[in-house]
Order: C-alpha cells, then structure tokens, then sequence
C-alpha cells in the first residue's frame, strides 16, 4: 500500500497527499457543523421553552397576588359596610328615639292647649246669677283668659319654634 502512495505521490507532482486524513477531517468538521446546527436549534427550543414557563409562571403569579388583593379587598369592604350598617342603625334607632319623644312632647303640648281652650270655652258658658258674682268672675276670668293667652302663644311659639329633626336620604 506504501507503494501505491508513492506512484501516486509521484503522479501529484511529489507532493504527499493523505487522502484518509482529508476525508475523516472533511467529515468530522461536516458532522460537527451539523451537530452544532442542532445543538443550537434545541437549544433555542429549549430557551423559548424556559421563557414561556417563566411567562406562565409570571402571570399564574398574577393572577394569584391579583386574587389575594382581591379577596383582601371584599374583605376589607364586608369589614367597614358591616361598621356602617352598625352605625345606620345606631342612627336610624336614635331618630326613632327623637320622633317618638317628639309626638310625646306635641301630643303633650295638645293636650295642654285642649285644656286651656277647655277652660277658657267653660268660662264663657257659665252664665251669673247674681251682678256681683258675675263682676268677680269677669275679673277672675279676664285674668285667666290672659294668663291663658299667653300660655296659648308660649305654646304655639314652642311649636313652631321646636327643633324638627332633619333627615336626608
């Protein structure tokens, strides 16, 4: 075979040729390019594989902590609408209070304005017997009838000038 090598060395103009050693180098460097080119591509596969988890992984995230504030959220409204729900009551009971003391107080002022229209009304009806009876019953009711006026417009006065409560919504 050394022999072949020389006539064929001799043929090429003296030049050594080494064909074996061309060709393995020719294809290990064809076989090397060609496992690069899928190294690369799986890598790039599994680059874009690991992006993509992370993504996912960032948006699972998310939508947890967007779930949590969430929840904190509800959580925080249920708290403070149950205080004013506790508050609406306290104040709707203590407007009933006030009303409910309010008709007392009017029902109490009619009352009081009943009796003394009552009364002023009785000393109109009563008819004398006798003159002198029925000057000191004219004085008596004269001053009655003034100290009912005056108590009739002290009443009517605290009527119209009481507080009414004021209620909005």
């Amino acid at each position: 075979m050394r022999e072949l090598h020389k006539k064929i060395d001799a043929l090429n103009g003296g030049a050594a040729t080494k064909p074996d050693i061309d060709l393995s180098d020719n294809t290990c460097n064809k076989m090397v390019f060609a496992m690069q080119k899928v190294m690369e591509s799986r890598l790039e596969e599994f680059s874009n594989s690991i992006v993509r988890k992370v993504q996912d992984l960032q948006k699972t995230q998310d939508a947890t902590t967007a779930s949590q504030h969430e929840s904190e959220l509800e959580q925080k409204i249920d708290d403070s609408s149950e205080g004013h729900c506790l508050d609406f009551l306290n104040l709707n009971e203590k407007i009933d209070q006030l009303i409910n003391h309010h008709k007392l107080d009017t029902a109490k002022l009619r009352e009081e304005i009943k009796r003394s229209t009552f009364t002023g009304t009785s000393h109109h009806s009563n008819k004398p017997t006798n003159d002198a009876h029925f000057h000191a019953s004219k004085t008596n009711y004269m001053a009655s009838e003034s100290v009912n006026i005056k108590l009739q417009k002290q009443l009517v006065n605290a009527i119209t000038k009481s507080d009414w409560p004021e209620l909005s919504g």
